[in-house]
């Protein structure tokens, strides 16, 4: 039996597309649906071993991509990132003598 790994899900949403179409279903059916192996089986017509080793080489090939390409943690890191800049950016209107500053240099640029 698959130990669900929950993080495959994201990334399945993330490089989902570098699998091919039968893979892609049974990854969405096992991940997202939460359908067991045996009811992937009977819906595909593969075995309950072909769905097995389906997930198992499918979530190989998504941690690789991620490995390569960092997606997944870049997004994290640019969430954490937006929610610090908003708290600056909300802290800057909060003093209008700066909001003025960047009001007059705004009004400067449409000239």
């Amino acid at each position: 039996m698959h130990e669900k790994d929950l993080g495959i899900s994201e990334y399945l949403d993330l490089y989902g597309n570098i699998l091919d179409e039968r893979r892609l279903q049974i990854m969405d059916m096992y991940f997202n649906e939460d359908y067991s192996l045996s009811e992937i089986s009977e819906i595909t017509g593969i075995t309950r071993q072909g769905i097995s080793d389906s997930i198992r080489k499918s979530s190989k090939k998504l941690l690789e991509m991620e490995e390569k390409l960092h997606l997944k943690s870049r997004i994290e890191y640019f969430e954490e990132n937006r929610n610090n800049i908003v708290d600056e950016l909300q802290k800057l209107l909060d003093d209008t003598d700066i909001t003025s500053a960047i009001i007059e240099k705004i009004r400067n640029l449409a000239i």
